[in-house]
């Protein structure tokens, strides 16, 4: 058990991706809207202002900073401070990319 709290941040956002990718899907496009200007003339509920890729945004970029929180809390308890400093920088190096990642890469055109 102990294990899979040092694990958690690195596996936080690829275990969010699915499901936030079915979320997106049946629900967010429909409340957000895509950036693209509705084919149908119904203004959404937050208008085009808003979008479904301004949420996905917000959404990975708060997972990437609770996972870094995690990381960093985390590194506190290990005992040597070399390994604690390489692990946070790990979370970082890895946790920055793949929100970057499924930020830019999956977005509604």
């Amino acid at each position: 058990m102990k294990k899979i709290k040092y694990i958690l941040p690195l596996v936080l956002i690829p275990i969010a991706i699915p499901v936030y990718e079915f979320l997106d899907v049946t629900l967010f496009i429909n409340i957000f809207g895509c950036a693209c200007p509705p084919p149908d003339g119904v203004e959404r509920i937050f208008g085009n202002n808003f979008n479904a890729n301004h949420f996905r945004s917000v959404v990975f970029s708060i997972l990437a900073i609770i996972a870094i929180g995690f990381g960093g809390i985390n590194s506190t308890k290990i005992k040597k401070r070399r390994n604690a400093i390489i692990y946070f920088i790990c979370m970082c190096l890895i946790n920055i990319p793949l929100a970057y990642i499924e930020i830019t890469a999956n977005v509604w055109k």
